[in-house]
């Protein structure tokens, strides 16, 4: 079917109506809007992991970039790479897959573990454009944490002004979420995940707002998703198309502010 007959659909079944895609209003519809007609450049690299860090790299001094120990399509390279007591395995091309390893690397364990990383992200087959365009390869980076599970803190960036916070916690176990104002004012809106207790505001809050608008000023919009780790701020990723679009928030009241956000940004953000 074509894509935006899918979009469409998958809408529907899990909003239980049809998106406005002719004059859209609500952030959710925006999403599929940007799936189905921004096909430009700017998007086009977007999903795509190593260029997310060169981008990062080029465009702000307030985050620090993971260091890319190696990348490529043959696990069995690996081998003849000396990794660091820790390190993290991904897809360049896909979200949602990671693997932790430790030491030398046992390839029987890692082609077990990544069977189907390297096909074409299912995400990709329901309009997700920018997925098409991902090189198709594993990337190994620096484990950050020192094995702990580090908070992933999600900045919901419009024209290049943070206006959201949404940290997730505990992400492999007993996943939880919340949202923050940018000044860290606990918000009692869900999405997906059970509510989080309310957090202390991290120590380089500061930094991350900066580094947020950085990545974020060519953007009408884009979430910006970093780390830190003792006082370092890391650049996590960046994300186009936020849970597909298909993840309602609650109260519903969130999707029209956020969607208000993008349309006032949009009309302002130079093309």
């Amino acid at each position: 079917m074509p894509d935006r007959v899918i979009r469409r659909l998958y809408y529907a079944r899990k909003f239980g109506r049809l998106p406005h895609l002719k004059n859209p209003e609500l952030f959710t519809e925006l999403i599929q809007v940007r799936m189905l007609n921004d096909h430009s450049k700017q998007m086009a690299w977007t999903c795509d992991k190593l260029k997310m860090k060169e981008f990062a790299r080029e465009n702000t001094s307030n985050a620090r970039i993971p260091e890319t120990l190696w990348f490529g399509d043959n696990l069995a390279d690996l081998c003849s790479r000396k990794l660091p007591l820790k390190w993290v395995l991904k897809p360049n091309h896909r979200s949602q897959a990671v693997y932790f390893g430790e030491g030398a690397p046992d390839l029987v364990q890692l082609a077990k573990s990544t069977r189907g990383w390297l096909r074409v992200y299912e995400r990709a087959y329901f309009g997700e454009w920018a997925y098409r365009e991902a090189k198709k390869c594993f990337l190994v980076e620096e484990h950050l944490g020192n094995g702990q599970v580090i908070n992933d803190y999600k900045f919901y960036v419009f024209g290049g002004v943070p206006r959201l916070i949404q940290v997730d916690s505990d992400r492999f176990s007993g996943h939880q979420r919340r949202f923050y104002t940018t000044e860290w004012q606990p918000l009692d809106y869900t999405n997906v995940f059970p509510m989080a207790s309310v957090q202390e505001a991290p120590g380089g809050l500061s930094k991350m707002l900066a580094a947020a608008a950085d990545l974020g000023r060519t953007f009408d919009f884009i979430r910006v998703d970093l780390y830190e780790v003792h006082g370092t701020v890391y650049f996590g990723e960046i994300t186009p198309y936020p849970e597909g679009g298909m993840k309602p928030f609650e109260p519903h009241s969130l999707d029209s502010e956020l969607g208000g956000l993008w349309e006032r940004a949009a009309s302002s953000t130079p093309q």
